[in-house]
């Protein structure tokens, strides 16, 4: 993981690039599941969509329809949130809108089903799931992830880990 901060206008700091290579293990994901199999070297090309309002936003059948092949991608960070934030919401959307870019942002909606146990594309699903719950832990502050750990257990999967994080801050 690559982290700088910058100063802005006010002299205070705030993250410039920061990014997280979700190919490598971090605080709670898994990587051991990965598949070379699944990854196509021929193919590791993402279509990006800046524009939510542009993009397919039908619902999918599962949280695993159409998640890209798995590879290792840099998902951008966003400006973590604070236990004390007033405006979650738009962290949540910064959050959608960075997944979004590399079709994931289903993974964070609990209201599209999970696909089940040896579905097509289950076990890409688990990958990616993971990985964006762990890109989810370091997006939020030392206080949240301090509440995080006083659950019983830190929930693994991504639509679970965020809303566990909405849950805290509202």
């Amino acid at each position: 993981m690559a982290t700088g901060d910058a100063t802005d206008h006010n002299g205070g700091t705030t993250p410039d690039s920061q990014t997280t290579n979700t190919g490598q293990g971090a605080s709670i994901s898994n990587t051991e599941d990965i598949n070379t199999n699944d990854i196509d070297p021929k193919d590791n090309k993402v279509e990006v969509t800046n524009d939510l309002d542009s993009a397919d936003v039908r619902a999918p059948e599962t949280q695993g329809s159409n998640l890209p092949k798995l590879t290792q991608v840099i998902i951008t960070n966003v400006r973590q949130l604070k236990l004390n934030s007033k405006s979650p919401e738009e962290w949540a959307l910064r959050v959608r809108h960075a997944l979004a870019q590399l079709r994931l942002q289903h993974l964070i909606n609990s209201s599209v089903p999970r696909p089940a146990k040896g579905q097509r594309n289950y076990s890409r699903w688990v990958q990616w799931s993971r990985t964006v719950a762990s890109w989810l832990y370091l997006q939020v502050d030392e206080g949240i992830q301090e509440r995080l750990l006083q659950l019983h257990r830190i929930p693994s999967k991504a639509d679970a880990l965020f809303d566990g994080i909405m849950k805290i801050v509202r």
